[in-house]
């Protein structure tokens, strides 16, 4: 995305897929533990978000450095 915004192409973000954590479509009991936040049983049947500490470090680390990025278009 960075480097697209430096050579002036006009994009205007990005999507993160999933946001949620998610079960694999073929086995519900397999999480991938792959969202900005994790699905955890929270003890009475449902379950809770919990952030992703590194994903969200990255996340944050990423729009920094685009705040730095000249804008071209």
């Amino acid at each position: 995305v960075r480097q697209a915004r430096i050579n002036g192409v006009p994009l205007e973000g990005a999507c993160l897929y999933p946001i949620l954590d998610r079960f694999d479509w073929d086995n519900h009991a397999h999480w991938h533990n792959c969202g900005l936040w994790d699905m955890q049983h929270n003890g009475t049947g449902h379950y809770q978000r919990v952030l992703n500490a590194e994903y969200a470090r990255a996340l944050r680390d990423a729009q920094r450095l685009m705040e730095k990025t000249p804008n071209n278009i």
